[in-house]
């Protein structure tokens, strides 16, 4: 996947008796120091995507009271 520049979108039940969520997986390089030491392993990145009614649009007033 990181190689074809892609993400997955998964469907993640973190434990038993809990409501399945999706997740986005987003692969993640091996990185090595200079001395040949792995700093950050390979694999995914889990990102929790929200569900449509957490996505909600905020109305900001021009300017704050007090100002």
């Amino acid at each position: 996947m990181l190689a074809l520049d892609k993400m997955a979108i998964a469907r993640w039940t973190p434990r038993d008796n809990a409501p399945p969520r999706m997740v986005a997986l987003l692969p993640q390089a091996e990185s090595i120091d200079d001395e040949g030491i792995q700093v950050d392993p390979p694999g995914f990145h889990v990102i929790p995507l929200p569900y449509s009614d957490d996505i909600r649009n905020l109305d900001f007033p021009e300017h704050p009271k007090g100002f």
